[in-house]
């Protein structure tokens, strides 16, 4: 805001406007980049010998909320990560009955493998998981021993706040994680996790996000009969989404390292694993509206007054929203969110909030799908998590204006203005415009590197990946795939932005789910819903 101030100021005498204005973007555009790279570099993780822990793994109760293993290649992974970090226990919420008995089915097949690995049926060999072999490590079998109490609940509803909501009330330890059905623990996972909660202010913990690097083979069925050129095609456009989604993981772990390490700020705690204090989700109220949240109220509220001033626009702009769902309550309950609604609860009643960012405390899933919709469904989702919830953070609780205030310039505010292809069009324009290229006998030369410039900055947060797969730095970003698609998302976040009132669950097909593991639909099991809830 300052610097606005006195650029429109300046550009009143200076000649030079455009190199003025392009100075000017400069700064706002990459100020954010070089305090977060400072604080990256700051940031320490806790710390603690194991026989000082505050809480150990018989502290723990995970909760996995799924539609069940269906078309969900990792979901024996899951399992087998979670239960070799060996919790007090892991309550699945499923979906309904159906579901919980293929979630027993899986369950045995891990704990079989634990045992020593699984028997191929021909040949009666050992059959080694594909667990270690992503965290290059070696294969450790261990008798299992019941050391993790396993439990299944059920509701009749494809809901996750709901199901995670059920498991909640089962929960006899202290600490409570949160783990989706395609999150991958590293072996260590809880030990690297838990030294966080020596800290008696700190209520949740985050931790390392990673994508698992995949392509294609020739051998699978799939690709069997393909001419050389389509297996290629399609070899590459699965490539492409891996490393996009790797890349949105990555930045996001860099971007809440980053924040925590600055002032304990993070822009939300990720649903995919999360560790919480089982005393803050067991609390009547944040179990209640947990699963009644709504957004989006002063829409109605304001909208209601100016039609109660026979301003025209007004009431014909509340009957389109009310057929979208708006109510006097706002839109909801909420579906998706759940991540940025207990990060919100978490800070406003005073708990601080640590990011453990190590190779240990990471876990892994599979993100980018050859299926385009699919991803970008996702993108969607969570673009649309941005506008409703950073707004809330922001006006209503207002909490991080004084917990967070660095935060609040670097993270909550920036990722709601941060669309690329304006700004990265706007400093190219306003350079076209300025003596740096209209007065240079070289200036397209300049002009050329300015580009090359920025598009070097999109490397800040991504250069793991391309440093770990080089052949992905000449497939997806030499050749602009990566870039191009940085500058379609900022169209997507526009678009998210003007219909953030649509409170669906994009980019998993929960009817599919639904239909392959039996189960009757919601709208045909009014009785069954109605019954529980007596009981």
């Amino acid at each position: 805001m300052l610097l606005l101030h006195i650029t429109i100021n300046k550009s009143m005498s200076v000649k030079d406007k455009g190199l003025l204005w392009f100075s000017a973007l400069l700064v706002f555009r990459y100020w954010r980049a070089i305090v977060t790279r400072f604080f990256y570099t700051q940031y320490k993780a806790a710390t603690v010998p194991e026989d000082k822990l505050k809480f150990n793994k018989s502290a723990c109760t995970v909760i996995v909320p799924t539609v069940g293993p269906m078309h969900n290649p990792v979901f024996a992974l899951m399992v087998e990560g979670i239960l070799r970090n060996r919790p007090e226990r892991l309550i699945f919420a499923a979906n309904n009955e159906k579901v919980g008995g293929r979630i027993k089915e899986v369950v045995a097949d891990v704990i079989q493998a634990l045992n020593g690995g699984k028997r191929d049926k021909e040949g009666d060999k050992k059959k080694e998981s594909e667990y270690y072999k992503l965290w290059d490590e070696p294969t450790i079998f261990f008798n299992w021993d019941d050391e993790t109490k396993i439990e299944y609940e059920y509701i009749v509803e494809s809901n996750k706040r709901k199901q995670t909501n059920e498991a909640i009330g089962k929960v006899k330890t202290k600490i409570t994680l949160m783990v989706d059905d395609t999150a991958i623990w590293h072996p260590r996972f809880l030990q690297e996790t838990l030294p966080a909660f020596n800290d008696p202010k700190v209520g949740l913990v985050g931790t390392r996000k990673r994508v698992e690097y995949i392509r294609p083979s020739r051998t699978e069925d799939a690709h069997k009969g393909k001419s050389r050129m389509r297996f290629w095609l399609s070899w590459y456009r699965s490539g492409f989404w891996n490393t996009v989604g790797a890349q949105y993981l990555d930045r996001h772990s860099y971007e809440i390292r980053a924040s925590n390490a600055g002032d304990g700020a993070v822009f939300a705690i990720s649903g995919r694993t999360l560790a919480i204090l089982t005393d803050i989700v067991q609390d009547d109220k944040f179990r209640k509206q947990f699963v009644e949240e709504y957004v989006l109220t002063w829409v109605f509220d304001w909208l209601s007054y100016f039609r109660s001033w026979h301003i025209l626009p007004a009431g014909w702009l509340l009957n389109i929203f009310e057929g979208k769902g708006l109510t006097n309550k706002g839109i909801g309950p909420l579906l998706a969110d759940d991540d940025n609604f207990i990060t919100r609860w978490v800070i406003n009643r005073g708990w601080n909030i640590k990011v453990q960012y190590s190779p240990a405390a990471t876990m892994m899933t599979r993100l980018g799908s050859v299926e385009i919709f699919k991803y970008v469904d996702q993108c969607e989702r969570w673009s649309r998590t941005t506008f409703r919830q950073n707004p809330i953070a922001l006006f209503s609780d207002r909490t991080i204006w004084w917990k967070w205030p660095i935060g609040v310039w670097t993270v909550y505010f920036p990722w709601m203005y941060n669309f690329a292809v304006f700004w990265d069009g706007l400093a190219i324009y306003n350079f076209w415009r300025s003596g740096l290229y209209q007065n240079s006998s070289n200036g397209n030369a300049r002009l050329v590197c300015l580009i090359l410039a920025i598009w070097a900055t999109k490397l800040i947060k991504t250069w793991r990946w391309f440093r770990e797969h080089p052949l992905d730095f000449l497939l997806f970003f030499v050749i602009p795939a990566y870039p191009l698609f940085g500058y379609y998302h900022s169209w997507l976040k526009l678009y998210t932005a003007i219909s953030c009132w649509k409170n669906d669950w994009s980019g998993r097909d929960v009817k599919k789910a639904e239909e392959d593991a039996g189960a009757i639909l919601r709208e045909q099991n009014k009785d069954i819903i109605i019954s529980r809830a007596k009981e």
